[in-house]
């Protein structure tokens, strides 16, 4: 009968500890559970203007002609250029992560999280403050990860779009 007992202790608290892993609760080993920051999305076109809410794992898709902005939380803002593909995988105060799968991307961020990454199936690669372009080249199957202060935005062949998202984002172009 004890052995059973100590059998069933064992089973219980291997299975609390799992569960409490998984959440991430600190006292299974984790760093807590974070509220997930608020993302709204507007979407610019030829018809004009639309807003709505992001939650994380979803699908941001831009068609020709189609631009938007991507406010999480209080100050990291991603301009999405016309037919890209982002997918916002986190958003946690710890680590927002920004999936991109074509396309193009401005992000700017000043610290309200401890890291912005931008990723994409090729590569990976974070910001703690200040803007990052990201270009996916589906056809190279390549993707260049740039911060703005070492990019040369005035040869770029998307000059419309880097002066479009510094107006929208409110970032002085050199």
């Amino acid at each position: 009968m004890l052995k059973k007992i100590l059998v069933a202790l064992f089973l219980l608290t291997s299975l609390a500890l799992l569960i409490g892993a998984r959440f991430g609760f600190a006292w299974a080993g984790g760093e807590g559970y974070e509220t997930p920051m608020s993302a709204s999305v507007k979407i610019y076109s030829d018809k004009g203007e639309t807003e709505t809410t992001a939650v994380r794992g979803e699908l941001i898709k831009t068609n020709a002609g189609e631009k938007a902005i991507v406010q999480i939380g209080e100050r990291i803002v991603v301009a999405v250029d016309e037919r890209s593909d982002v997918v916002l995988e986190k958003l946690f105060p710890s680590e927002v992560k920004i999936v991109l799968r074509g396309g193009r991307v401005l992000a700017k961020t000043s610290n309200e999280t401890e890291k912005l990454t931008i990723s994409s199936p090729e590569t990976s690669d974070f910001i703690n403050s200040g803007a990052v372009t990201a270009v996916r080249y589906d056809s190279l199957s390549r993707t260049d990860i740039v911060p703005m202060s070492e990019f040369d935005w005035s040869n770029s062949t998307d000059r419309d779009f880097f002066l479009w998202a510094a107006e929208k984002m409110k970032i002085e172009l050199e």
